[in-house]
């Protein structure tokens, strides 16, 4: 991706974002809100707040340390703050873009200013994000189990939604197994849909929607191999991801101390929020604004009260969306102008039998 089209992207995407925040800001805080509101402020406690927001750092440390093994398995020597760097990034432009979708190609697009070779950066990613969805449905699945299925009985009709970002994400995990681990599937299965998509007219350029396959199909062989050759790292990586998604999940938890709660416990908020972010994550909206807000609302309520409900959740999404949102912004435009001089970095594509 150029720096030209990257720029233009990120304007347009950021004004739509910005467009979707005034127009949630307004619907929030209309007929007297924003008095209700700041009265609310006067009552919260500012040292579950700080542990919130330690709480956010480590869930950027943690996508950081799972980077950095999988980068150094490739023999590139990356620091954790470099990659650190890349988490905030990831973050920013996934937030910015319909689906989540603008951040991998911009971690990529960043690590090649840093002299780190594609392929190296776009197999650790792809490493990574086959054991994002595993562990995202690992995390919901056991704080269910953990809190009790009643804890279901909260997201009320956000149980299409939920049953659509589950199939989601379990769609993805078989389509990646398939795709590393089967090799008549990895050769059949992306012919065969861009010829269904040729049909239905969704493809302009089939040669050239093939040439883009079979290079997708050599790197998702690499990432077969890889795995095979790095089986711990395999783990240390799901370990990390793991302990960055339940960080993430545990934040509405802080911002309920915050607020006097201490009725449910930690697990059970974990688990009403991992089946909230299942049922929006999977919708093309930019950082699933506006119906994330919309569905906080709705499963939350029961929790904070109708006093209490638009406080907690302005105070969340400060913590899990718009603290990210400013630092991974002054992340990527200080990354932008200043890439790594003398990374002293090796091309090196190989697989390797002893991973740094």
């Amino acid at each position: 991706m150029s720096g030209f089209l990257l720029a233009r992207r990120h304007i347009v995407n950021l004004l739509f974002v910005t467009l979707l925040l005034a127009l949630t800001a307004y619907f929030l805080l209309r007929d007297g809100q924003l008095q209700v509101v700041a009265g609310a402020l006067t009552m919260v406690d500012a040292r579950y707040m700080l542990i919130g927001v330690a709480v956010v750092a480590l869930f950027y440390g943690c996508e950081a340390w799972g980077l950095r093994g999988l980068l150094r398995s490739f023999e590139l020597p990356v620091t954790l703050r470099r990659c650190y760097a890349y988490a905030l990034i990831d973050f920013y432009f996934s937030a910015i873009t319909p689906g989540c979708c603008g951040g991998q190609p911009s971690q990529i697009f960043y690590m090649s200013r840093d002299h780190i070779p594609m392929g190296a950066s776009a197999l650790s990613l792809l490493m990574f994000n086959m054991l994002y969805h595993l562990a995202v449905l690992l995390i919901a699945g056991g704080a269910v189990a953990l809190a009790g299925i009643q804890i279901l009985t909260r997201i009320g009709s956000f149980g299409y939604l939920l049953a659509y970002g589950v199939a989601a994400q379990a769609l993805l995990i078989l389509l990646f197994c398939a795709m590393i681990f089967s090799p008549r599937w990895a050769d059949k299965l992306p012919l065969l849909l861009i010829g269904w998509a040729a049909r239905l007219r969704l493809v302009k350029d089939r040669e050239a929607a093939v040439i883009e396959a079979q290079t997708q199909i050599a790197l998702y062989r690499q990432g077969a191999a890889y795995m095979r050759a790095y089986p711990l790292l395999m783990l240390r990586t799901m370990a990390a991801l793991l302990l960055h998604i339940a960080a993430l999940y545990s934040l509405p938890y802080w911002v309920y101390m915050a607020l006097g709660g201490g009725a449910l416990s930690i697990v059970e908020i974990i688990a009403i929020q991992a089946l909230l972010t299942l049922s929006v994550e999977a919708l093309p909206l930019p950082g699933g604004v506006g119906v994330t807000e919309g569905g906080f609302l709705l499963v939350y309520s029961g929790v904070f009260g109708s006093e209490l409900i638009v406080v907690a959740l302005l105070l969340t999404r400060l913590l899990n969306y718009y603290l990210g949102l400013a630092a991974g912004g002054l992340t990527a435009a200080g990354c932008y102008r200043r890439p790594l001089r003398s990374p002293q970095l090796k091309p090196v594509m190989a697989v390797r039998k002893n991973p740094a």
